[in-house]
């Protein structure tokens, strides 16, 4: 049997690897009963609001996500509610989920330069744990927890 942790910490993983769902659930092996997982990943819904908005409508209907083998985006941006899905079924407990750049990405140039980094980051933080904006975010970060089993 695996050695178990009480805190894992997996930040911008699943998505670079070739099986994102297999990885989670191999992750999720090594956490003891009163474990938290901080976890973080690419979010594929974001990739696709970033296009609609660019007008890159034919890369949406694509369905091609993927990032370049060398480039700077992951291979496999993930869906945020399978990676629920995969955590419910574990079975695992969502503590709190947050939006990492909710909106910052979709700033045009002229509006970023207008409004000052602190005024940015205060509406970042003001919006990360509200739907939909955590959903809308470029990563999303989830803090887990095993769910515990009654007798």
């Amino acid at each position: 049997s695996p050695r178990k942790y009480d805190f894992i910490l997996a930040h911008a993983l699943l998505e670079w690897l070739g099986e994102p769902l297999s990885g989670l659930e191999l992750i999720l092996q090594y956490a003891e009963k009163q474990a938290h997982i901080s976890l973080s990943f690419y979010n594929v819904q974001a990739i696709k609001l970033h296009n609609v908005l660019r007008g890159n409508f034919r890369k949406v209907n694509s369905g091609d996500f993927k990032g370049e083998p060398g480039g700077l985006t992951p291979t496999h941006p993930l869906n945020p509610n399978s990676i629920r899905a995969a955590i419910k079924k574990a079975p695992f407990d969502i503590l709190s989920e947050m939006g990492l750049r909710s909106f910052y990405d979709y700033l045009p140039k002229p509006v970023k330069e207008k409004i000052s980094a602190e005024d940015i980051l205060a509406m970042e933080q003001q919006l990360a744990h509200q739907q939909p904006f955590i959903d809308m975010a470029r990563y999303i970060h989830l803090l887990l927890k095993p769910r515990l089993i009654e007798p």
